[in-house]
């Protein structure tokens, strides 16, 4: 390996830690100057509304009637439920229209299913009644007797409860009944994660759900596993021990787990052979649990014990922690993260380290140092956090000093799209020590993408290039995508053209907004970068959407745009890079 080749090395895998960690300066407007914009987004948002009936396609009007039902909530309710009628219909008359070809009525209904569930998730976060009315309101009609009649039954009451985690926090009473919605068809896994949920925020309602679930437990047989229900008993008692529940609860769950081992034999002799005993081994593994609520009757069961080193807080026990963590990770904040320390100690260092990338990546770092700082176990990995937070600080001066040897790295590159992008993310890294520099290195960019062969390569290279300098309000983005709209028009009307050779782009004859084939992949891009070239030019950026000569990718284009505006301003663009290292 050549000293340039390790080098190239070496600064991906540091840019790799680094890619949420750098946040650029930027300025403050008044707030009077973020309203009037947010007005001229719903004013946008307004006028596409009223133009969604010249769409023919139910898919793209139900696709930009969603998203205008969202994006208006706020604003416009009476509008935004008078919308939310149309994609209802729209939907509806998407489950029930037939080509004849099954293939293509099997993708037309996954479609519209997953406008289905997109417009659920929406409408949870803002009423969660109304969200449940309009999951019913869309259900797919299935005949009884198809193949699949039961397994869409299945995967209709796993959305449900879905649904009910998404609306547990303002609408727990919901929430409650749809896992009692649940708990009549048999012990869904996915019930727990909901209780552990209602449990946080919402303890009445989680209590009323945790007595049901246990009583519907002391009716089954739990060495049968009818409807998974020992897996479902042992969950549960697992994740809700003292004081993440009362004591007579933990011990009324473990007493019933203590009578169905007694009932099987698992307190007797036994020999190999009977057929009890890996009921009797999976009781064991719960023995360090059963000993906590009633040490006596424990003893009677270590002969199924497990080994040495199986203790609570592994094993399977160590699997329902990190279920949580992962739950709360992904819905909650840093300090409820910091609060499972406290219940599960066994994995203290890993709750730690990931309350410090919430941190950072939530742009804070002065809490992501705090957490560091607040640590006070194994000092290796205290210092490990600590250095990862140094080295954040320092990358950028570190950067500043390479300049040659970054020279030597980008001409041992082997194509020019390579050099682009680590050009960009250069820049991107030091933007907020050294904007000079940054600026230089997006301009080499530049100059190189410019340069490459015309093609899918030099336009994603320049559509990336665009969206940076719109992320730093550098007008030259714009400019640039005045530039190539014509193009993107050209190719627009190519695919429609080729529809069906090799992608489909189409359907009912308009543009489908999927990601399929080269095009859908920059035409998505575009969409979920709409911000930053909103918040760049907001009426500049608007024009050149309009540009767009298909209406329905002119529509939600100018959608998108106005979303952007509305979702406040967006992460530096350095924060969103990720980097595929190269085979150096």
């Amino acid at each position: 390996m050549t000293d340039a080749r390790r080098f190239i090395g070496i600064l991906i895998l540091i840019l790799l830690c680094l890619a949420t960690s750098q946040a650029q300066e930027t300025s403050s407007p008044s707030k009077e100057a973020d309203e009037a914009l947010r007005q001229k987004a719903f004013d946008l948002l307004e006028s596409l509304a009223g133009q969604i009936g010249i769409l023919q396609s139910t898919e793209n009007r139900a696709r930009l009637g969603a998203n205008l039902v969202d994006s208006l909530w706020g604003h416009d309710e009476q509008r935004a439920r008078t919308l939310l009628v149309s994609v209802q219909n729209d939907i509806n008359a998407g489950f029930q229209s037939r080509e004849g070809d099954g293939l293509s009525d099997q993708q037309r209904r996954m479609v519209f299913m997953q406008l289905r569930m997109n417009t659920v998730e929406r409408l949870a976060k803002r009423d969660g009644e109304l969200a449940l009315a309009f999951f019913r309101a869309t259900e797919l009609p299935v005949d009884p007797k198809d193949a699949g009649y039961g397994q869409m039954r299945l995967e209709e009451h796993s959305f449900e409860l879905r649904l009910a985690k998404d609306i547990a926090t303002n609408s727990p009473d919901i929430a409650l009944n749809l896992a009692r919605r649940s708990l009549a068809h048999g012990f869904s896994p996915e019930v727990i994660p909901l209780l552990r949920q209602l449990n946080r925020k919402h303890k009445e309602q989680a209590l009323v759900l945790y007595d049901e679930i246990v009583t519907k437990l002391k009716r089954v047989n739990l060495s049968t596993d009818e409807d998974m229900a020992f897996d479902f008993a042992a969950t549960l008692a697992r994740s809700f021990t003292p004081p993440a529940i009362d004591d007579a609860r933990f011990r009324d769950v473990i007493n019933l787990l203590i009578n169905s081992a007694i009932a099987n034999g698992c307190n007797g002799k036994m020999s190999e052979e009977d057929e009890r005993t890996y009921f009797c081994q999976r009781i064991g593994s719960l023995l360090p649990l059963i000993k906590r609520a009633d040490a006596a009757r424990a003893a009677n069961f270590k002969r199924w014990e497990p080994e040495a080193g199986e203790e609570e807080g592994g094993g399977e026990y160590s699997y329902e922690a990190y279920q949580e963590l992962n739950e709360i990770a992904q819905d909650g904040t840093v300090d409820e993260l910091l609060a499972l320390a406290k219940k599960y100690p066994q994995i203290e260092d890993t709750i730690y380290w990931r309350a410090l990338q919430k941190a950072q990546a939530s742009g804070d770092i002065e809490q992501a140092r705090k957490v560091a700082t607040d640590y006070t176990g194994n000092p290796a990995v205290k210092q490990a956090m600590l250095q990862r937070l140094d080295r954040q600080e320092t990358v950028a001066a570190d950067l500043r000093d390479k300049q040659t040897e970054i020279q030597t790295a980008l001409d041992a590159m082997r194509t020019p799209e390579e050099r682009v992008m680590f050009l960009i993310i250069l820049a991107e890294q030091i933007a907020a020590k050294d904007s000079k520099q940054s600026a230089k290195f997006l301009d080499q960019a530049n100059g190189l993408a410019d340069a490459m062969k015309p093609g899918r390569d030099q336009l994603k290279a320049q559509l990336e290039l665009a969206v940076v300098y719109c992320s730093r309000g550098n007008q030259r983005g714009l400019v640039m995508m005045e530039t190539i709209m014509p193009k993107l028009n050209e190719l627009v009307t190519a695919a429609a053209k080729l529809d069906g050779y090799e992608n489909n782009y189409l359907r009912d004859g308009e543009w489908n907004m999927s990601r399929e084939g080269t095009l859908g992949s920059l035409l998505t891009g575009l969409s979920e970068n709409a911000s930053y070239f909103a918040w760049c030019d907001f009426d500049r950026a608007v024009s050149i959407a309009g540009q767009f000569e298909r209406p329905e990718i002119r529509l939600m284009a100018q959608v998108k745009l106005a979303q952007g505006v509305l979702a406040g301003r967006p992460k530096p663009f350095g924060s969103n890079l990720r980097i595929t290292p190269l085979d150096y």
